[in-house]
């Protein structure tokens, strides 16, 4: 399944990462191990798989694993797994989703959920929406953003592979796991975990007692950009990064120590939320919830550690278990102990229980939240202080909120006055609906025209006709425009942060600037793309050459009479990347800047050792539709040859729009990015080059030269 070594993992027997695929037309065959799919509403980009395991062990390319804030590159999570724990037929045992341990040479150990029962059952990964203007819109989705999956213990073996999973001991139990992600600015910073578990055993002998749930995992923070994980420039620090855990908000978490050097100054936590059922009855006859403090275990031990005394990691199912059902924290002067306030490579596990008997299908349900959270206030970066948490427990806080949903005091029990209609109007039903958030109007599809010096932004007036869940009426208020300009030296704060406001235009009425909608209403609607537009702003004076980002928002009146104040959608529901440039030109006189090309640039891509020579950038502009660039020496050899496309190009051909701006990025089309590096590869001494561009459609040819200063 999964392994990490000099920064490499995998898992073993996987097929295919999509959906599915058709062989010779015919009946689609649906993947077997998915890892592609990432939380990407909110400010937290969190891989969730349809085999248990969170998080992509830095095993694939620019996705991200846990990455806060997004856009960042800033890492949260190497991996994360649910642990269930119990005795069944005299025999105590867990099953885990991941642990700290990689396999090898075909033998598993440790990741012990496969998504299938039977050779013809797989189980894929659904997404849903409950935002209109979703792809994936669904009425009865949760979140902005679900994925539901199902997997189980069940195996002995991967189905598809026949590699062992060894030292496993089935309960045979199904995992439902359903994830929860929002994109409103006070709920970005958490995504929420649901795992509902069902003894699928074939018999009633085969009850599961002292129930035990918990989820493990890595966090591990860093700037996967000044510190990569792999390759010859491979800086990654494991052992950077201090635990500690909040008792009143059961919630464990991790935090850079050092900050690198201003570029990861942020948490990675775990919370409890709760579960079904949300109480028991202790010894003396008190309702206690599994949430209280005292009940959530926390655990903390050095990764893979089978040396020494302390903090030694859980070797079989007997240590696990023992490890799910006591905690550091059961010891009031736990934090006392040498060395676990410290930096070190540290893993970490919250459980709590014990859970009633589960019989033959009857099913539980545990649910955790990965919250994350900006480092607050100017106290050092390795004091870990009341006001450094601000960001994180507010998140935390939340998250708490939204799973509590109607259950207003957490108590698990539907208390009067409690139980309200639906969010459609539908009657109170009777049970406690839960993951029920204050939401703003939706925000609008948004369009990108780039051209030289300025950047046109397209919208729709969809939230103008959407009814508030919970007002029952529509209370569109207006809509801002942001934009941010992004470099590789600033995108370490995350898109969101980046992003400024650079408009606002609100209906006339008696609240907010009355501006009215005029000034951006289109005389007529135009389509781009296929969707009807409505409005436009106009951003000039910008740069060409340089990469931005515009996002377009809408808001609403807020509802003082239930206190709730005025709403925004995110920013990063809409937000688009654009590098301003000249448009296809095929009369226009071809050019290049900067010229002179200057190394050291601000544009130039860069790691902790100064600009990289594969993320430079030089820029050919008021180049036709199509044609052929030729880059020469003054002897006339030829350096490299650029095919430019203005319909299809996305600066893909070199690294510096692969690492810092991705596939979806708004080009002009009459200009082409180059990275100095010969088609040969080998980078470009200093000295003047030449080069001509030949229209393909004319024909005709230009030529012109540029120098190169290093």
């Amino acid at each position: 399944m999964i392994g990490r070594a000099g920064g490499y993992i995998y898992r073993l027997g996987a097929v295919l990462g999509l959906s599915f695929y058709l062989i010779g037309g015919a009946v689609p065959v649906y993947a077997i191990d998915d890892n592609t799919h990432f939380t990407t509403v909110g400010n937290i980009s969190l891989t969730v798989t349809n085999y248990g395991v969170f998080g992509t062990g830095f095993s694939t390319d620019r996705q991200p694993s846990c990455e806060y804030p997004y856009g960042s590159h800033v890492e949260h999570m190497w991996y994360g797994g649910l642990w269930f724990g119990g005795e069944q037929n005299g025999l105590r045992k867990v099953s885990t989703g991941a642990i700290d341990r990689y396999p090898g040479s075909g033998v598993l150990e440790g990741y012990e959920f496969t998504n299938r029962d039977e050779p013809n059952d797989i189980k894929v990964i659904i997404e849903k929406s409950s935002l209109i203007n979703s792809r994936y819109y669904d009425p009865t989705a949760i979140s902005h953003q679900d994925f539901i999956c199902e997997y189980t213990d069940s195996n002995r073996s991967v189905p598809q592979t026949g590699d062992t999973i060894i030292l496993h001991e089935p309960f045979k139990i199904i995992v439902h796991q359903e994830t929860y992600a929002w994109s409103m600015p006070f709920a970005d910073a958490f995504v929420i975990l649901r795992f509902d578990i069902t003894n699928a055993s074939a018999t009633a002998a085969d009850s599961i007692y002292n129930i035990w749930a918990g989820f493990w995992y890595e966090p591990t923070i860093g700037n996967t950009d000044l510190t990569p994980f792999s390759g010859p420039n491979a800086r990654w620090n494991w052992y950077d990064d201090a635990c500690n855990f909040l008792d009143t908000m059961a919630m464990g978490y991790k935090f850079d120590y050092d900050g690198d050097n201003g570029f990861a100054e942020s948490y990675s936590g775990l919370r409890f939320l709760g579960s079904d059922p949300a109480f028991f009855r202790d010894d003396h006859g008190q309702q206690r919830l599994y949430t209280d403090s005292g009940i959530v275990k926390y655990n903390i031990w050095k990764w893979n550690n089978r040396q020494g005394q302390e903090f030694t990691a859980p070797a079989n199912d007997f240590e696990r278990y023992n490890r799910l059902s006591s905690g550091l924290n059961d010891f009031p002067t736990w934090r006392q102990t040498p060395g676990v306030l410290a930096p070190n490579n540290w893993v970490m596990l919250l459980s709590t229980g014990p859970y009633p008997t589960l019989h033959k299908d009857s099913t539980m349900q545990v649910v955790f939240a990965v919250v994350c959270g900006r480092k607050f206030g100017t106290d050092p970066v390795n004091q870990d202080t009341w006001a450094s948490k601000t960001n994180l427990v507010k998140s935390a806080y939340w998250a708490k909120i939204a799973y509590d949903g109607e259950d207003k005091n957490g108590n698990g029990i539907l208390d009067p006055g409690e139980d309200l209609p639906g969010p459609n109007g539908e009657p109170p039903n009777g049970v406690i609906d839960r993951y029920r958030l204050p939401v703003p109007p939706p925000s609008p599809v948004m369009k990108l025209a780039a051209s030289s010096n300025k950047v046109e932004i397209y919208w729709n007036n969809l939230p103008e006709s959407v009814i508030d869940p919970v007002l029952g009426r529509i209370d569109f208020e207006g809509y801002r425009i942001y934009r941010a300009r992004i470099t590789q030296d600033n995108q370490g704060q995350g898109l969101r942060d980046l992003l400024a406001l650079i408009g606002e235009f609100d209906i006339i009425d008696s609240i907010g600037y009355n501006t009215g909608l005029g000034y951006i209403a289109l005389p007529e609607p135009v389509i781009i793309d296929g969707d009807t537009m409505h409005y436009r702003f106009t951003c000039d004076n910008l740069l060409d050459g340089w990469q931005y980002a515009f996002a377009v928002t809408a808001f609403d009146t807020g509802d003082p009479v239930n206190n709730l104040e005025s709403l925004e959608s995110s920013v990063l529901l809409n937000a688009a990347r654009v590098i301003p440039g000249s448009t296809p030109a095929a009369q226009a006189k071809v050019g290049v800047f900067p010229n002179p090309y200057r190394a050291w640039a601000l544009w130039d891509g860069r790691g902790t050792d100064g600009p990289k020579e594969r993320l430079r950038k030089l820029h050919f502009y008021n180049l036709p539709a199509k044609c052929t660039i030729t880059i020469y020496t003054l002897a006339g050899e030829i350096v490299d040859r650029i095919y430019h496309d203005a319909a299809s190009y996305r600066g893909e051909d070199i690294a510096w729009y692969r690492n810092y701006a991705g596939p979806d990025v708004v080009f002009s089309g009459g200009f082409h990015s180059w990275d100095i590096v010969s088609e040969s590869d080998q980078a470009l001494a200093s000295g003047m080059y030449l080069f001509s561009v030949k229209d393909e459609d004319t024909g005709n040819i230009q030529r012109g030269k540029f120098i190169i200063i290093k």
